[in-house]
Formats: C-alpha cells, structure tokens, sequence
C-alpha cells in the first residue's frame, strides 16, 4: 500500500505555509514509536513530492528524515502516468492533472471562485482568468471523492453553491506554524526603524481579495490625523511593481520571506494589517496574535471565528475606519489586549493537531481503499467468491 502527499503545486502563500508544516509535523511522528505503529505507512509505504517554495520553509532536518522529491515543475506528466498509488493527498488543489490513485484527498482553499462576489472588479484578460479559474475549479473538486477545508462556512457553502456533499468534507482548522513557538530557529531580518514612523507589516501575497489598494488610502486617512506609519509588505518584485504608487509610496517591500523570517518582521513591526476581502482561513492573523503584535483586521466572520476580540476589527473597504483602528492599535501598544491574544492563540488547535488529522485521515481512506480493492475482486472473480463460500 502506499500513500503520496502532494505539495508540488504550492509555490506562494499560505499554502506554502501549510505544506512545509504538515511535513515537519510528518517528520515529527516518523519518530513517534505509538504513531508509527498506528500507521504504520508512515515509515513504509510513503511518497513525498514538494515544490522548492516549500522545501525552502521546511525546518532543518526535516528533509533528511522524509523521503521528499524536489518536483520543480506543477505538474510533472511522466510520473503522474508511471506511479499508483493507494491513496494520494494534495495539500491544496485544484488537480488539473489527476493523480493515478485509488482515493484521491485533496485540500480546498480556493474562495474565491467559490465566492467570486467578493472579487474587485476585473476586465480583459483578468477577468477571463478569473472565469477559467472558476470553471476549472468546480469541475476539478466537484470530481473529487474525499476534500480538506479550513472552516464550517467553507464546506456549507460547497454544498450549497456546487453541490458537493457534507459527506465527501472534512473540516480541518488551520494554524500557525511551529517555528513560532520556536524562537532558537528564528532568522534575525533587517527591517529599517524611525522613531517618528510606525512600521505595520501586512504579510501576504498580492491576491486580489487581499485588498491592498486600500493602503494608500488609510495611509493619507492616518496622516490627516497626524501620525505616521510604512507598510511593510512581502511582495515578489513583479506583485510591488503592479502596486498603484500611493501604496508603494506608503510602503516598504520586504520581499517573499520564508517562515523562520516572519517571527523576527512581526518583532519589529509596531502593529499588523490584514483588510482582506475574503478568506477560507488566513494563518496571518493568528501570526500576529501569537507573535503579540497589535492587529487590525476585516470586521468579516473570517476573522472573527478564529480571533474572537483579541484585533481591533474594521469594515476592509472604509479606509477612515481602519486608520482609526490602527492609529489606536499603534497608541495602545503591546498591552493586555496582545497578551489575552498570544494566550487564545496558543489555545488553538495547533500545527501538530492539523498534521494528525490529515494523517487520520489518509488512514481513514487508505483502510478504505483496501475495502475497496478487496470488492474489486470479487467483483472480477464471481466463481472463486462462489467455491471459498
């Protein structure tokens, strides 16, 4: 029997994050004794193909102990169609490839062609992207016998919107990474400071649900009530040069940084933002509450499932009302209000929880598969079936 984990696809975001956590977690429990005997398959029976984007996240030893593939390319043909496998998981889809596997687990974050309402206005090109996107997508998880999601509202609004059954769902909540907790593995990162300008990190890729238009606007809103502040951003070069100017003009790029940088840009960043539009389960506002770095957030259920009172909240598309909740996040500082955060974050299910549930999972279905193997034959062998009874 043997089992794929697919993270080839991830190459920027917070799919990146969650692929790089779930195979140190997957390393962690290969030298679980009580695991490993569990599921026995993690030692013996598993195949792992990553993107360099993950491999570059992943903690140090990490590799060594896992039997990973760089797999530079999304979707490599030649292998898909020489190996099987029993059961495959692909961290986050959508599979324009199906991979040759018995039972196929694949993770669901795409909200966006889901809700696609929440989406700026787009034309041309973007937006005929946006629409092959949405069709190809439907079409991909519609076709997929067993899908991961972050939240509840995810998987009600699949059945509701693309009719995908509650049955064929499994809700696994996201989390923060492990390196925070780790503060020995933290790479230090050079982040200019003036005294006179606060420095407010908003980390993500340019997306657009990310909503980071509104910057250059809550930047002059904050400045009409006399104070100042730089967005620290991690863009690619290519993402910060389609910026409009008045965001690069309020900002500073910081480049895409890997895990073990972010700890050290929430410590020196005075305050977080996050004014996404929509999300299935962004892990950037549990970063900020465990680094206990003031937030101001999208007064959206997105974030306030997960956060609870722990960020100043306000509506993402009103420039006046995020600047007033930064510039009082900025006044406050790293008091009560951040430390009760780093508190209900640590609560969370955390990276270890979410590695032991997809692990159960892809047990769950490789048990299934045997099942299914066995009927199978039967099936092919009606006289033999007949002469064992």
């Amino acid at each position: 029997m043997t089992v794929l984990i697919n993270a080839a696809n991830l190459k920027v975001g917070g799919g990146v994050q969650v692929g790089a956590s779930f195979l140190d977690e997957l390393a962690a429990m290969r030298n679980d004794p009580e695991l490993v005997g569990r599921f026995p398959w993690l030692q013996d029976s598993l195949a792992i193909v990553a993107s360099s984007q993950v491999l570059d996240n992943l903690s140090p030893g990490t590799r060594e102990r896992l039997p990973v593939v760089a797999r530079p390319a999304t979707v490599d043909f030649a292998a898909l169609l020489r190996a099987r496998y029993d059961v495959s998981f692909t961290v986050f889809g959508p599979e324009y490839v199906p991979i040759n596997a018995r039972r196929r687990i694949v993770g669901f974050a795409d909200v966006t062609s889901l809700h696609p309402e929440y989406l700026p206005p787009a034309r041309g090109k973007a937006k005929a992207r946006q629409f092959v996107r949405r069709v190809l997508s439907r079409a991909t998880f519609s076709t997929t016998r067993s899908l991961v999601v972050e939240a509840e509202r995810v998987k009600r609004s699949l059945g509701s919107r693309w009719g995908i059954s509650p049955s064929r769902v499994t809700v696994v909540p996201n989390a923060y990474n492990a390196i925070f907790d780790r503060p020995e593995e933290w790479r230090p990162l050079e982040v200019p400071k003036d005294p006179d300008v606060a420095n407010v990190c908003y980390v993500t890729g340019l997306y657009p649900h990310k909503n980071h238009a509104i910057l250059g606007q809550v930047h002059a809103a904050l400045e009409l009530r006399g104070m100042s502040a730089r967005f620290l951003l991690t863009l690619s070069d290519r993402e910060w040069m389609s910026l409009p100017q008045d965001v690069r003009r309020a900002s500073l790029n910081m480049g895409q940084l890997t895990l073990d940088q972010l700890p050290s840009l929430y410590a020196a960043s005075d305050a977080s933002i996050f004014p996404s539009l929509f999300e299935a389960f962004s892990v950037t506002p549990l970063e900020a509450m465990v680094t206990g770095t003031p937030l101001v957030a999208s007064d959206r259920d997105f974030v306030r499932d997960v956060c609870g009172d722990h960020p100043r909240y306000a509506e993402p598309n009103d420039a006046g009302a995020l600047a007033v909740a930064l510039a009082d996040a900025l006044v406050e500082g790293r008091g009560r209000r951040t430390q009760h955060g780093i508190e209900a974050a640590r609560h969370l299910p955390n990276a270890a929880d979410r590695g032991l549930s997809y692990v159960e999972l892809i047990d769950q279905n490789l048990r299934g598969s045997r099942r299914s193997t066995l009927s199978q034959w039967r099936e092919r062998n009606p006289s033999r079936v007949a002469r064992r009874s």
